[in-house]
């Protein structure tokens, strides 16, 4: 399994990122009826598209160090506020600072996210209470 997340982690990126850019491109996109939807819609697709964009700068999820993480994080807002912009050419949609805050926060809870499995994966240092 880990060698094939290895070998699609460019295309799934890519995938999601050309998905995103479809709906973007919609003048409408079906949500569900609560309020916030919107944001929460944001911040789960972000997330996805966060784990992808680690995938990517982590060769596979292999544990590294924080920058290539945080690199992930910038890119994958940058995304959103590049699809914010875009969206403010598309008839019937509108941009929404807000949106790109959304976004960049799906983006560190998939760091997060990632950072917790990681830990879970690392071994317990013992402690000696022999004193």
């Amino acid at each position: 399994m880990g060698k094939l997340i290895r070998k699609l982690r460019y295309p799934l990126a890519l995938a999601i990122s050309a998905g995103i850019f479809l709906a973007s491109s919609r003048a409408t996109v079906p949500l569900p009826p609560f309020p916030g939807s919107d944001k929460v819609a944001h911040i789960a697709t972000y997330f996805t598209l966060g784990l992808s964009y680690i995938n990517v700068a982590t060769v596979g999820f292999q544990q590294t160090q924080i920058p290539r993480l945080f690199i992930a994080w910038f890119a994958t807002t940058l995304f959103g506020l590049s699809d914010e912009w875009h969206q403010a050419f598309v008839p019937g949609r509108q941009s929404d600072l807000m949106d790109v805050v959304a976004d960049g926060f799906g983006a560190a809870l998939a760091v997060f996210f990632v950072v917790a499995i990681w830990q879970r994966g690392k071994p317990q240092q013992q402690t000696n209470h022999d004193t």
